[in-house]
């Protein structure tokens, strides 16, 4: 699912936090950050508070975009990423601005949640998951890989293409996923649109308080989902783009309608022109 991720580990958080106190999102992460992540080498760790982190508002550069990474992917992109190692390559980097002030989509934001997830909860990112949001809601084919017992492409039933040098290759088996908490869901178009229902329609995996803080829309960014102005009315979505995979999800709260389309292909356009299509015959056929 790529990013579609993020929307499941900010559910995930939420649900985490009613069990204890819904106010720990306005505290900073030191206290919750794992012992090996080096938060004096984090810049402006002192001042991030959780809910900087799940509304992409700390500030830190994005770990996918740094040398460290681009070096990983050339030399071994195979190799199993973990949380300690992909934020070890944002330390010592200058925030953008400081903590709170504006928005910037970075992906280091939802690793380290992920981290913070896996603390509070003393469980695994993918044993969390399992117990708070796939077991209770029956999503047998919902799974976040597991980087350090990976076997690399054999959970993908569905291949992944892209275009290298004008031909399409297969490339299934780059493991850019990660297991992390910023991409690392597997997921189907089924269990996904199951999710969302559950989250935003029926309203039953989180509390009303919880929904709403999540619903609290900066820069059109909440905790882990976006709202859009669409033809069709307000929709809150989330898209998501790995190698040989693309998705995306809308839930008009309005209508109540759910789409969800995901690809086994990195270049295509059938997500844009598939939406503009299916949701012109869905209104014709409701009107």
């Amino acid at each position: 699912l790529a990013s579609i991720s993020k929307t499941y580990l900010a559910t995930l958080y939420m649900k985490i936090a009613e069990e204890g106190n819904l106010e720990i999102l306005n505290n900073k992460i030191g206290k919750y950050l794992p012992n090996r992540i080096k938060l004096e080498s984090i810049d402006g760790a002192n001042k991030i508070r959780i809910k900087h982190l799940l509304q992409m508002r700390t500030g830190l550069i994005d770990y996918l975009g740094t040398d460290q990474f681009e070096k990983l992917q050339q030399t071994n992109p195979y190799y199993p990423l973990r949380a300690i190692e992909a934020t070890s390559f944002i330390y010592n980097s200058k925030l953008k601005f400081q903590p709170g002030v504006r928005y910037n989509y970075s992906n280091t934001n939802y690793v380290i949640l992920g981290a913070i997830i896996s603390k509070l909860s003393n469980k695994s990112l993918w044993r969390s998951l399992q117990e708070d949001i796939t077991i209770p809601l029956n999503l047998i084919e919902t799974k976040i890989e597991r980087p350090l017992t990976y076997t690399v492409g054999t959970e993908l039933t569905t291949r992944g293409h892209e275009k290298i040098k004008g031909q399409l290759k297969d490339v299934t088996k780059i493991n850019d996923g990660l297991g992390l908490g910023d991409g690392g869901v597997i997921s189907n178009a089924k269990e996904v649109d199951r999710f969302i229902r559950k989250l935003f329609f029926d309203q039953t995996i989180l509390s009303p308080d919880s929904l709403l803080k999540m619903l609290n829309f900066k820069n059109s960014y909440g905790f882990g989902v976006e709202k859009e102005e669409t033809l069709w009315g307000l929709a809150y979505q989330h898209n998501g783009t790995s190698s040989g995979y693309q998705g995306q999800y809308y839930f008009f709260p309005e209508s109540g309608i759910s789409w969800v389309l995901l690809t086994n292909s990195l270049d295509t356009d059938i997500i844009e022109d598939f939406f503009s299509t299916s949701m012109n015959k869905i209104y014709e056929y409701l009107n």
